[in-house]
């Protein structure tokens, strides 16, 4: 191989004929033989890693498991740790997606979060608070399967608050509005709506109107 850097103690010991790839820490990379365009930046990340190519693991025993998966970005102590075949999966954060083993494209956010799913694809986790499908484009606030674009679930009743900040709120002015809005071969309207409108000084009480393209100029 050529074009490599490897940093410490057994760092790339083990490469035969891959390039490009740069190993700083102890036993970082130490299994590589032919993965190509690897970094490696701590105590043996990527350390498990034969023929994976284009991985970014930083931090100690980041992707450690690692050993054909490609593509992936591992980014603190232990992320990815036990992620061996997968590829295209990000983890930020320590211990991130630490329990991934073979899925791929997954974008675990958050110390100690883990993928839902430790085989599955395309799982979003962002401090175990936001959850996605990147696949379908669902997301979930407090589930981790949303089955609509947007679902918010709660033990308690989920809820959904639309806020106006405001220092004074004048009678018929809209505190909060829900538009459903058409892009179609005509344009672009709405087509329908529900809004709040304060009925006095600062918006203690209100009205809900509805409306639709016909009433909403």
């Amino acid at each position: 191989g050529s074009s490599n850097v490897a940093v410490g103690m057994a760092a790339l010991l083990n490469n035969t004929t891959a390039s490009n790839n740069t190993a700083v820490g102890y036993q970082s990379l130490r299994a590589n033989t032919t993965g190509a365009n690897n970094t490696a930046s701590g105590y043996q990340s990527l350390y498990s890693n034969t023929t994976g190519s284009t991985n970014t693991s930083v931090g100690r025993v980041a992707s450690y498991s690692n050993t054909t998966g490609s593509y992936n970005t591992a980014v603190g102590e232990g992320a990815l740790y036990t992620a061996s075949t997968g590829s295209n999966n990000t983890a930020l954060g320590k211990a991130a997606g630490d329990n991934i083993t073979t899925g791929s494209s997954n974008i675990i956010i958050g110390s100690g979060v883990d993928a839902p799913s430790a085989t599955a694809s395309n799982q979003l986790n962002i401090g175990n608070t936001i959850y996605g499908n990147t696949s379908t484009g669902n997301v979930g606030i407090g589930t981790s399967s949303p089955s609509a674009n947007i679902e918010v679930s709660d033990d308690d009743g989920a809820k959904l608050r639309l806020t106006r900040n405001d220092a004074s709120v004048d009678p018929g002015n809209i505190v909060g509005s829900l538009e459903f809005y058409n892009k179609d071969a005509d344009g672009q309207h709405i087509s329908s709506y529900v809004r709040g409108i304060a009925q006095e000084t600062y918006g203690r009480q209100g009205d809900l109107v509805f409306g639709t393209a016909g009433t909403n100029s």
